[in-house]
């Protein structure tokens, strides 16, 4: 038989096998990946659903709502199906931003809770790209 064929079948079997028991051992590893509370980072309306989303937090795990100029918790409530829903919560107080603190998986980015807060930011998004793929800077022109 071809020396160079006998090379390359024994180069071959043995990249096989390396890949093979390396995606083995990986299949098999315990350790999981814990990741930060998932907000929705540009904020919530007052009075609506609002709810974040925590891979891999266990049910009935309590988490917090903590104030960021305060450093107080504001609501604490318990996961469920990986989620936290805080609808109940509605601030008085505006300007304030908040944070979701799940013990063991760290906190969320920071978010705010308003009033009409998402058709104001997404109206002048909406404003922006209208302006933007029509040419014109201002409407009244």
């Amino acid at each position: 038989m071809n020396p160079f064929i006998i090379k390359n079948m024994k180069l071959f079997s043995t990249v096989f096998l390396l890949f093979w028991g390396i995606q083995l051992i990986g299949q098999n590893s315990t350790v999981q990946e814990k990741y930060p509370p998932f907000v929705n980072q540009a904020g919530y309306n007052l009075g609506e659903a609002k709810r974040f989303v925590g891979y891999g937090v266990p049910d009935n795990t309590t988490f917090r709502i903590i104030n960021t100029r305060t450093s107080k918790p504001v609501f604490e409530g318990k996961m469920l199906n990986q989620q936290g829903w805080f609808t109940e919560f509605n601030p008085v107080t505006a300007g304030d931003e908040y944070i979701v603190e799940v013990p063991g998986f760290g906190q969320s980015k920071p978010f705010w809770i308003a009033d009409h807060l998402m058709e104001k930011i997404s109206s002048k998004l909406a404003y922006d790209f209208f302006a933007d793929v029509r040419g014109y800077a201002d409407l009244n022109a």
